[in-house]
């Protein structure tokens, strides 16, 4: 008799066992060259891998997951930098934590250093003059002369 729910003959041997087609993959390869650990599962639209911890019991990014099974928790407050600037990368070697701000400044979109800050808030130059000078708005050099942007500079 067939039991045509599961699809086997009762009292027989059932050939096909329940998983035996799913195929274990790496989560992550390693790239010789940079020492990336490239996350090969489900990334999120700004590139960041997402994986399941099993401490938080939810969806993570998986360089966190990774980081907090190595170093701990992240600091409160701070977040992870991608010292390797690839965000698919979840090697805890090439993470930092650091603030908000500092991450946001050391992102590739970033044109100043915490020097360059310091010497636009120091200047009394003409805002035109001193964002022809760094290649930023003017904006960006009232912001910073008013503490709103580079607060620690």
């Amino acid at each position: 008799m067939t039991n045509s729910r599961w699809g086997h003959v009762r009292g027989e041997h059932t050939p096909y066992a329940l998983g035996h087609s799913a195929r274990s993959r790496a989560y992550y390869i390693v790239n010789p060259i940079t020492g990336c650990w490239i996350w090969q599962g489900t990334r999120d639209a700004g590139g960041y891998g997402r994986r399941w911890s099993r401490t938080e019991g939810r969806v993570q990014n998986a360089h966190v997951v990774f980081w907090e099974e190595i170093h701990g928790s992240v600091p409160e407050g701070l977040d992870l930098d991608h010292l390797c600037r690839n965000r698919a990368c979840v090697n805890p070697d090439h993470m930092e934590p650091v603030t908000r701000s500092e991450n946001i400044r050391r992102g590739l979109g970033s044109k100043l250093t915490i020097d360059d800050a310091r010497a636009i808030k120091a200047s009394t130059r003409p805002l035109k003059d001193v964002a022809a000078q760094y290649g930023i708005t003017m904006s960006m050099v009232s912001q910073i002369r008013r503490g709103v942007a580079w607060r620690d500079a």
